[in-house]
């Protein structure tokens, strides 16, 4: 009696744990989905920089996709001290603001590069403002993997993005509020022997027009495209007119002859009387072809296709 008692009591005490609301209509959860997609850009992106860094700064540089990661912008934010190296740029057709953020030791390794230097000796961490000359070697480089950004897009959309300004204090990077969620891309950049950082930041609400097509992470969109434009080309090539003609045959004659040629005068041609005809195509010969008549109209059928 006693084991039933305690097994009846043991039955009706509450279970410990508690019950938890579940939001499936949170944005913060769908925002952290795996964007594949977003990865494989990334990747074209860091191929594309490695080249533009070599190009520009004229030094051998090492750069790898380091990886994708995403997080609320404050706290993003809070891990900054300035002076920052952040570079804001728009992303038309989306909306809202992206940025480069160039860690310390990297910027410091521009701009010496920038100005002359090799890029070898590097200082503590800079206390001062980034002067004028300083921002300006700066903004037009990052110009440049700007362009590169939005060509590393081309796959899933037609990104035209524009740099916008330099900032160095976090507080007026105004990409997003804190409480949104935004796509940090890191880059890891070795140059001269030093290792260093470029971050891509992107707020996760300018990706959703394109959801979907991140989220598949396959070229299947971009191929069918492909395919509809190359569908779309055939066709118009297919309706343009084109200049046929059919030589019976050809011949030469002197100058003098052809002066004093008149009605009845018979011109030698330098072919057999049984010989093909050829079918020329805008002034090339692709065909041979047997004179003949059709609805009352002369004709010619196709003999032989020539490779030419």
């Amino acid at each position: 009696m006693d084991s039933l008692s305690q097994e009846r009591g043991a039955r009706s005490e509450p279970s410990k744990q508690e019950a938890r609301e579940l939001d499936l209509t949170s944005v913060e959860r769908i925002a952290r989905g795996r964007l594949p997609g977003l990865e494989m850009i990334y990747d074209r992106f860091t191929r594309n920089v490695r080249a533009a860094f070599t190009r520009e700064l004229e030094a051998s540089c090492s750069l790898e996709f380091g990886g994708l990661k995403q997080e609320k912008y404050g706290v993003w934010l809070k891990s900054l001290s300035a002076p920052v190296c952040a570079h804001l740029f728009s992303m038309a057709p989306l909306g809202g603001t992206g940025l480069f953020m160039l860690s310390g030791v990297l910027a410091e390794q521009l701009v010496d590069i920038l100005m002359g230097g090799k890029g070898m000796f590097v200082g503590k961490r800079r206390e001062r403002e980034y002067s004028d000359i300083e921002r300006r070697l700066l903004a037009k480089f990052i110009s440049k993997l700007v362009e590169e950004y939005g060509v590393a897009w081309e796959p899933f959309a037609r990104l035209t993005p524009i740099y916008k300004s330099m900032e160095s204090a976090p507080q007026a990077i105004n990409v997003a509020s804190p409480t949104d969620t935004v796509s940090a891309a890191v880059l890891e950049v070795e140059i001269a022997g030093k290792k260093s950082e470029l971050t891509v930041v992107v707020p996760m609400f300018s990706l959703n027009p394109i959801r979907e097509k991140l989220e598949a992470g396959n070229m299947a969109s971009t191929a069918s495209r492909d395919n509809s434009a190359a569908s779309k080309l055939s066709a118009h090539l297919c309706a343009t007119k084109v200049g046929v003609s059919v030589v019976l045959a050809e011949g030469k004659l002197k100058g003098r002859d052809v002066l004093n040629l008149k009605v009845g005068d018979v011109i030698p041609l330098e072919a057999a009387a049984d010989a093909d005809a050829v079918v020329k195509v805008e002034g090339r010969p692709k065909f041979h072809a047997k004179i003949g008549s059709k609805s009352g109209n002369r004709a010619a059928v196709i003999s032989k296709i020539l490779n030419k």
